[in-house]
C-alpha cells in the first residue's frame, strides 16, 4: 500500500473537493483547525487521530474505510459501486436496492447480497482496524 498518510490525505482532498468545500469550512464544522486539515491533506500528519478521522468521516457521511482505500482502487469502481461500498449506514436494505448484477447479467441473488453484505463488513472492520494501529489520539 502506498503511504497510507499520503492516501488519507488525497481521499479528503477528493471528498473535499467534489463536495465544493474548503478546509475552513470542515474545520469549523468538526473542531480541528484548518492548519491540521490542511497538513492531513498533504499526507504530512504520520498518526492522524482516530477520533479526527472517525469525525471526518461522518461529516462527509462515508464509512471510515474509505480513508484507507488506494485511489487506483476508488477509481476501479463506479459511482454507484462506491456510494454502496462506503454507505455510512450498510444494511441488507440498501444492498437490495442497488442495481447489482452479476458477471452473465443477473441480478445477483438474496444469498449473494448476504454474502455482499458480510464481505463489506469484514472490508471495514479491516480497513478501521489498519487505520486505528496507524493513528494515535492526538492531534
Amino acid at each position: 500500500m502506498d503511504d497510507i498518510n499520503k492516501v488519507i490525505g488525497q481521499n479528503l482532498a477528493d471528498l473535499r473537493k467534489s463536495s465544493h468545500l474548503t478546509l475552513a469550512q470542515i474545520s469549523e464544522e468538526i473542531g480541528v483547525t484548518h492548519s491540521y486539515l490542511s497538513k492531513l491533506e498533504a499526507g504530512k500528519i504520520k498518526k492522524p487521530s482516530f477520533e479526527n478521522l472517525n469525525a471526518i468521516a461522518d461529516y462527509f457521511n462515508v464509512d471510515l474505510s474509505y480513508f484507507a482505500t488506494e485511489k487506483a482502487e476508488l477509481n476501479k469502481m463506479s459511482e454507484e459501486e462506491r456510494d454502496l461500498v462506503f454507505s455510512k449506514k450498510l444494511s441488507l436494505d440498501v444492498i437490495e436496492k442497488a442495481d447489482i448484477i452479476d458477471s452473465n447479467g443477473n441480478k445477483i441473488t438474496k444469498d449473494e447480497r448476504e454474502f455482499m453484505l458480510n464481505a463489506l463488513k469484514n472490508y471495514r472492520e479491516s480497513k478501521a482496524k489498519f487505520l486505528e494501529s496507524t493513528s494515535t489520539e492526538e492531534e
